[in-house]
């Protein structure tokens, strides 16, 4: 890449913290706004970060935590900052394995589009409410891991909260670029596993088919998922975005 991965770190760390100083399917918008009630707003703010998410397996108690700090990290009703969220649950199997004792609420293998705000989260009880937040076909049919699904998830927050800049996050299970196959649909080449449609994954072929169909250049896209950071998955993206950052190793999911 051009820029140094060190630039690239400062100013992606400087952008997300900058706040704290019409199908029935998921390859379309259910419900006019996705399914949930999120209006359209005309104010344009300097960053919009665009959370994309599928459970995968053990990653779910983890990815709830991770909201908690950002919500910690965000003035309340800070203007210049909004943080837009589709995430699928894993199935209920997954989240009885990983998850003991623990109490989802109905949440398994449905997908929820919304935005990221304290009035969403219940500190006393530990506890998310996306009540009338559900998008696309409900249950495992929701494909997230097609790239229809990104790109309209793009177009929606460009709707709902345009931005100066748009930062891309992709955090689920990731396996970057492999030469030993050309698995272009297996962990080997991309990233999003969705455990609820048998573990099928969106490439990075198809990622950039997805960004591309949008129409949006990135001020940064940002993997949090294993191993994301290899030359190969960087040159899919390079023209896509002003910053690439990724994992170079295997990452720690924790919910504690």
């Amino acid at each position: 890449m051009k820029k140094k991965f060190y630039y690239l770190s400062v100013a992606l760390m400087a952008a997300m913290f900058f706040v704290s100083c019409s199908s029935s399917d998921d390859n379309g918008s259910q419900g006019g706004n996705g399914g949930n009630g999120d209006k359209p707003r005309t104010d344009v703010v300097d960053y919009t970060v665009m959370f994309y998410s599928c459970g995968g397996y053990n990653l779910d108690a983890s990815t709830e935590v991770n909201w908690i700090e950002t919500l910690n990290g965000l003035e309340i009703n800070d203007p210049n900052v909004r943080y837009m969220v589709q995430f699928k649950y894993s199935d209920q199997k997954n989240l009885d394995k990983y998850n003991p004792g623990r109490t989802w609420g109905g949440k398994a293998a449905k997908c929820y589009r919304f935005e990221l705000t304290r009035d969403r989260y219940n500190m006393q009880e530990n506890h998310f409410d996306f009540s009338g937040y559900e998008h696309g076909t409900q249950g495992a049919n929701c494909q997230i891991y097609q790239p229809d699904s990104l790109a309209n998830f793009i177009k929606y927050c460009q709707k709902v909260a345009p931005a100066k800049n748009y930062i891309l996050l992709i955090s689920d299970h990731g396996g970057a670029y492999s030469v030993s196959a050309d698995f272009d649909k297996s962990l080997m080449r991309g990233a999003m596993q969705d455990d609820t449609q048998n573990d099928l994954i969106m490439s990075n072929k198809e990622m950039r088919t997805a960004i591309e169909k949008a129409g949006v250049h990135l001020k940064a896209l940002v993997f949090d998922c294993c191993i994301m950071n290899n030359m190969e998955s960087i040159t899919e993206f390079l023209d896509l975005t002003d910053y690439y950052y990724g994992s170079g190793h295997s990452t720690i999911a924790t919910d504690h």
